[in-house]
């Protein structure tokens, strides 16, 4: 392994030197990306890079571009790992320019040499780092900013000898960086919600006066400042699915995250699933065996429902401001289904996107499954009549 034939000392120094700009843009594709992506097919011909320690179901976006690059699993992690070192190269060129700025020709010459052949000896021995900032020139870890959009952890990722790992920094005990472990895959999520009435209400969100205030009352009686913590962020997998449990269990509201996208609502007797509105050929995808009904707008990225007497009893003022709420919408951000009343059981999570995964709990659709209800009693806390 010698990076150095790839990228030679000239032209790591010209690099450092350039102003940012289209200019600089272009000189960094034409040799930095050429020059990472011919390092790297040579260690993957030589067999010595391994997957990422502890990344195992991980949605890490360096992590996933890491192992697809190594099994040779296509173009798209090829692009952002070499994206990531080339930004790696760049940095201690720019930087090895600004810690000698103060220094004279030949000296500072010399020490720019130095750092190329720091940055070389550390590729070539499979370490992506890059220079420090409070040790005049020590070298770091390159991949230290990185998020696991499962449990929304904010993590490291250290190569060494082309053997990364993922690492996070212990910050209730030891106060030092720590291994992460492997996880299990995503599983499909099941919650029971009562539907005392079976008049179900299904929307994007209750934009009802009063609602946002006693919702989030009840919540924060709950769970406190959990619900701002990492366990309950919305941006991880982990995050979205203790949110929805917690919200449900502090006011029998159901909040499900969905993404930007319009959803479609299939009934079948006791039973309804919950899509999106276009498959990935954009054709209208039906479930098998059920009937669509309508469609919900999810321009805040969710997906709540409840019995309607459960959003009563939370606004306090019986039927008034729900049936204003439901007699203003448009047919795009709120519906009504009459269901039986009694207890359901609602299958929800990321792993129903899959449509073999759907498709196991009864869902049959060539669409994104958000989440499927099926009423397992007639029983519940409060039927009401």
């Amino acid at each position: 392994m010698n990076f150095a034939l790839h990228l030679p000392f000239a032209v790591f120094a010209a690099l450092g030197a350039m102003p940012s700009g289209r200019k600089r843009d272009r000189y960094v594709d034409e040799n930095v990306r050429k020059a990472i992506l011919a390092h790297l097919e040579t260690a993957r011909g030589t067999g010595i890079m391994l997957p990422v320690h502890g990344g195992m179901n991980r949605r890490i976006r360096l992590v996933k571009a890491w192992n697809e690059f190594i099994s040779d699993a296509g173009a798209t992690g090829t692009s952002h790992l070499v994206s990531a070192a080339t930004r790696m190269v760049l940095q201690w060129s720019i930087d090895a320019h600004l810690k000698t700025r103060r220094m004279q020709s030949p000296h500072r010459d010399a020490m720019i040499e130095n750092v190329h052949r720091s940055m070389c000896r550390h590729l070539d021995e499979g370490s992506f780092v890059k220079l420090g900032y409070i040790a005049e020139l020590a070298p770091v870890p390159a991949f230290d900013d990185l998020r696991c959009e499962t449990t929304g952890q904010h993590c490291r990722m250290i190569v060494e000898a082309w053997a990364p790992r993922l690492e996070r920094l212990d910050m209730e005990e030891s106060g030092e960086w720590v291994p992460l472990k492997d996880i299990d895959a995503s599983a499909p999520q099941t919650v029971e919600i009562d539907l005392p009435t079976g008049e179900l209400i299904i929307a994007d969100y209750f934009r009802i006066a009063g609602f946002e205030k006693a919702f989030d009352k009840k919540v924060d009686a709950l769970i406190g400042d959990a619900r701002y913590d990492v366990s309950h962020c919305i941006d991880s997998e982990h995050g979205r699915y203790a949110t929805t449990r917690a919200t449900l269990a502090a006011t029998g509201i159901l909040e499900i995250a969905t993404s930007d996208v319009t959803v479609a609502v299939h009934v079948r007797d006791d039973a309804v699933a919950v899509i999106d509105d276009h498959d990935e050929s954009d054709e209208t995808p039906n479930v098998a065996g059920m009937t669509r009904v309508g469609g919900i707008c999810c321009e805040r990225w969710t997906v709540l429902l409840a019995d309607a007497s459960v959003v009563r009893d939370l606004l306090k003022d019986g039927n008034g401001r729900l049936e204003r709420f439901l007699a203003s919408g448009n047919g795009s951000d709120v519906m009504r289904l009459r269901v039986n009343p009694g207890r359901w059981s609602v299958t929800f999570g990321e792993a129903l996107h899959e449509p073999r995964r759907a498709e196991s709990i009864g869902v049959s659709t060539t669409a994104r499954t958000w989440f499927s209800m099926e009423r397992i009693t007639e029983d519940c806390d409060d039927v009401r009549a």
